[in-house]
């Protein structure tokens, strides 16, 4: 097989990008240099998790967490204990050459503890649906697919100026975002399911307090009347005849509005999310939402 020129150059410019290393820039501002395509990824975050799936890494991947269930493939990797306790030994065992962790209190110790082996660490932080587009092109970098990364971020992004352009001329009603319903946990202002709701075309129906996911009793629910409630919770069918005994009088019972949602994409902080958005939007103002159009 005859290779012209241009081919020629063509990978010798690739090959030398690659040997030549480059640098990502992650979620907590490091500067972080590669000196080639990581081959061997652990993951601690389902976020992380579900995009090297997304961008064609996934048999670069050798561990993840408990919580990392989404894709199902992603359960076949070797399990490195929970999101918040994993088994640093094990981690260390394994001769990753890269980590992909959460950004959170514990984040300066792991950085220091992977330095230690030569193992690089990029920081992801998906607090709200802006980051975790961010946080989709940041995998895509790390992982020297940059292209395929900008691509699902950009796709994801008109989902969600789809949804903004069809709830526009929408009413606004209060929902209650749950997650939990046996006992009742929602999601103040400021989390992440708060900005799904806001980004949905509707209001969260309870406001600012000392817990971003407070505990609340049956009173609590008839104060806040909401006028749907959202849930994702895996036992919510079980739960649903109680809390509707106790509380036969607020809107979203005495409307039927009360709505179980697909609990594997909405709490992945991945790729699938927007497809829990998706639903949740259309739960909410009763729409289909037509992504083809």
């Amino acid at each position: 097989m005859k290779i012209t020129n241009i081919t020629f150059i063509l990978i010798l410019s690739i090959a030398s990008d690659v040997l030549a290393g480059y640098t990502v820039t992650d979620a907590a501002r490091r500067r972080v240099f590669f000196n080639y395509p990581p081959t061997r990824i652990i993951s601690q975050l389902p976020c992380a998790t579900e995009t090297i799936f997304a961008i064609g890494a996934s048999k670069r991947l050798i561990g993840v967490t408990q919580s990392c269930v989404f894709p199902p493939e992603a359960q076949e990797k070797i399990c490195i204990g929970s999101k918040n306790n994993p088994n640093l030994k094990m981690i260390i065992s394994l001769k990753p050459d890269l980590v992909f962790i959460n950004k959170n209190i514990h984040t300066s110790r792991l950085i220091r503890l992977y330095s230690q082996f030569g193992i690089n660490v990029i920081v992801i932080n998906p607090i709200n649906y802006q980051h975790i587009l961010a946080s989709i092109i940041l995998v895509g970098k790390a992982c020297h697919l940059d292209e395929r990364g900008k691509y699902i971020s950009r796709k994801l992004a008109k989902i969600c100026l789809k949804i903004k352009n069809k709830t526009l001329n929408e009413t606004k009603p209060r929902v209650l975002f749950c997650t939990s319903i046996n006992p009742i946990i929602a999601a103040r202002p400021n989390t992440l399911y708060d900005n799904l709701i806001n980004l949905a075309g509707a209001k969260n129906a309870i406001g600012y307090g000392d817990y971003t996911y407070p505990k609340l009793t049956a009173n609590d629910l008839e104060l806040c009347n909401p006028d749907i409630i959202i849930t994702p919770s895996k036992t919510a069918k079980e739960n649903l005849a109680k809390l509707i005994k106790k509380c036969p009088n607020i809107n979203a019972v005495k409307q039927n509005k009360v709505y179980i949602i697909n609990h594997d994409y909405i709490y992945q902080t991945g790729p699938s999310l927007f497809l829990g958005l998706l639903e949740m939007t259309e739960k909410i103002h009763n729409i289909k939402i037509d992504l083809e159009k």
